[in-house]
C-alpha cells in the first residue's frame, strides 16, 4: 500500500487520533468521459476541468457537462493535482473521480483535497498517478472514540471524524491570517449548507 508521508498539515490539529485509511474504502474510483469542445460549444455555467494544477483544475466553462458534481477530481497526466467539483463538469480526459461513499459536503470535501495533496510531489511526468495507484493509496484522517462492528471504512473498525473535519474546515473558513507583506487576508471559502 502506498502510504501518505508525515507531513505538517496547514491548519491546526485539535484531534490526535489519527489512522489510515485506504482510498478506495471511502470513495468509487472512477474514469471520467472525455469530452473535447467543438466550434458549436459555448461558453456556459459547467467547469472544464483539466490538468491543471491552479483554479481547482477548471480551464473554461462550457455550456453542457458530461460528469456529476459533488466528487473530487485527481488529475492523472502529470503530478496528481486533487480538487473539489462542486457542480456537474466536464473534462477532457486524465481526470479521474473520487465518489465519497459517505456524506461530503464542502467543508469535509476541502479537507480531504488537502490531506490527498500532502502528497503531490510523490507524482511526477515519469511517475504519474493512475486509478491503480489510487485505489492503493493511503491516507491518515482524523477518526472517531468509537468502533464500527461493521468495519465499513477500514478493516479495524475506524470511524473517519466527519464532524471535526467540517468543524476545523469551518472554523478555518472565517478567520483572518495576517500575511508575511503586512496585509490581512481572509479565506473565503463557502458557506455552510443548512
Amino acid at each position: 500500500m502506498e502510504k501518505q508521508t508525515e507531513k505538517q498539515l496547514p491548519f491546526p490539529v485539535y484531534n490526535d487520533n489519527w489512522q489510515w485509511f485506504k482510498l478506495i474504502d471511502l470513495f468509487d474510483i472512477q474514469g471520467t468521459k472525455k469530452q473535447l469542445p467543438t466550434d458549436e460549444t459555448k461558453s456556459g455555467p459547467y467547469p472544464h476541468v483539466s490538468s491543471k494544477a491552479t483554479n481547482n483544475g477548471v480551464m473554461e466553462h462550457y455550456d453542457y457537462f458530461t460528469e456529476k458534481g459533488g466528487v473530487l477530481t485527481v488529475e492523472s497526466s502529470c503530478n496528481g493535482y486533487c480538487s473539489y467539483q462542486k457542480q456537474n463538469f466536464s473534462t477532457h480526459g486524465h481526470i479521474i473521480k473520487l465518489i465519497p461513499k459517505f456524506k461530503m459536503d464542502d467543508f469535509i470535501a476541502l479537507f480531504l483535497v488537502t490531506v490527498i495533496n500532502l502528497d503531490r510531489e510523490y507524482y511526477n511526468y515519469g511517475r504519474k498517478c493512475s486509478m491503480d495507484k489510487l485505489r492503493k493509496r493511503l491516507i491518515k484522517l482524523p477518526v472517531q472514540k468509537k468502533i464500527d462492528s461493521d468495519r465499513i471504512y477500514s478493516a479495524e473498525g475506524y470511524i473517519p471524524d466527519w464532524e471535526y473535519m467540517h468543524c476545523i474546515m469551518l472554523v478555518l473558513s472565517k478567520q483572518q491570517i495576517s500575511c508575511r507583506n503586512g496585509l490581512t487576508a481572509r479565506f473565503f471559502w463557502p458557506k455552510e449548507e443548512k
